[in-house]
């Protein structure tokens, strides 16, 4: 039977060699190393909270090494896995739950363009979408009716696309929103990892679909 001390130093072997692959530009090995000390860490039995601060170890390296062979979707995905998980967050000293949702934003940076804009139009609109007690309201923002448009005429609601259109030209047009786009994702992941609920997300959905809706008065998205 393989003791916790032995896998603990298999751990940490797995993770040390992990990262100096990288350095050494073998993102394969190091890809292959944080995996498998991501699954050593979930077939044996860890001290909480020095399980989680591994695991938290291997997740940054494995959404590196994503990166390193430029995928960088499945480095997001990666990351908003970690920051997602309760126990993981919870076990987080503050300094090392900054870090990894300052490398996330990062990572979301290296996503394309298109990316950002997607994501933030499918929450604008899940949070559009009829509730349980009434279909004239949203389950988190209530529908947006026909509106003045600042270019003139009459806008009409903006369905998921045209939601993407305008919030790609939005972010493309204003480095700083797109900053304040990725942070409120991770911001959002993070209270989902702390269970505090979904009020940053919330505020942002409401911030960006604002946003859209703005961009397409003036005649900016088709």
């Amino acid at each position: 039977m393989v003791s916790v001390t032995d896998t603990s130093v298999h751990v940490h072997d797995a993770l040390n060699g992990s990262l100096k692959s990288l350095q050494e530009g073998d993102a394969v090995k190091a890809l292959t190393l944080a995996n498998q000390a991501l699954a050593s860490l979930s077939s044996n039995s860890f001290p909480t909270p020095t399980a989680e601060i591994l695991r938290a170890k291997a997740h940054h390296r494995r959404a590196q090494a994503l990166l390193a062979l430029e995928d960088p979707v499945e480095a997001v995905r990666e990351y908003r896995s970690a920051l997602a998980n309760p126990a993981l967050t919870a076990a987080l000293p503050l300094p090392q739950r900054s870090a990894l949702g300052a490398a996330a934003a990062l990572t979301l940076g290296r996503l394309p363009p298109f990316w950002l804009a997607s994501l933030w139009a499918r929450r604008v609109a899940e949070a559009e979408r009829p509730g349980r007690l009434s279909s004239r309201d949203g389950r988190f923002l209530k529908p947006v009716r026909t509106l003045q448009a600042a270019a003139g005429g009459k806008l009409e609601p903006l369905d998921r696309p045209s939601l993407q259109a305008a919030l790609k030209q939005a972010f493309a047009a204003d480095a700083g929103l797109a900053d304040e786009g990725r942070r409120l994702l991770v911001e959002g992941w993070l209270a989902a990892g702390q269970s505090r609920g979904g009020r940053e997300m919330h505020a942002g959905v409401a911030f960006f679909r604002a946003a859209a809706y703005l961009t397409a008065g003036r005649g900016g998205a088709a």
